[in-house]
């Protein structure tokens, strides 16, 4: 069985060419599902942080490109109750505010 691959450029899709008509059906379904996900599913990361409050403080997202949003997908405070807030974000970094003590987890997409 021989799957010839093409060069397409980043973000595109393209079907496989098989012997194998398997192979480019599931290639197909693929394809189809990645054109039904939001972006923000198939082109983020999830950043896992722990900071010290109070003050602002910065987490390193590694997404390789400034982010399109953040979204926080779990909170903690392991102490007393606070206050936590993103500030905004660059190519490598959140900035963010915590009142006390926190973990999470941020989805950067």
């Amino acid at each position: 069985m021989a799957i010839a691959r093409r060069a397409v450029r980043p973000g595109a899709t393209a079907l496989l060419k098989s012997d194998d008509p398997t192979v480019e059906e599931l290639s197909r379904q693929l394809n189809d599902l990645k054109r039904s996900l939001p972006s923000f599913v198939i082109q983020g990361v999830s950043v896992d942080f722990h900071v010290m409050g109070p003050g602002s403080q910065t987490i390193k997202h590694g997404l390789g490109r400034t982010p399109g949003g953040v979204l926080l997908t779990y909170l903690n405070y392991p102490g007393a109750a606070g206050t936590w807030c993103n500030n905004g974000w660059d190519s490598t970094v959140i900035y963010v505010y915590a009142s006390v003590e926190a973990t999470g987890k941020l989805w950067v997409f």
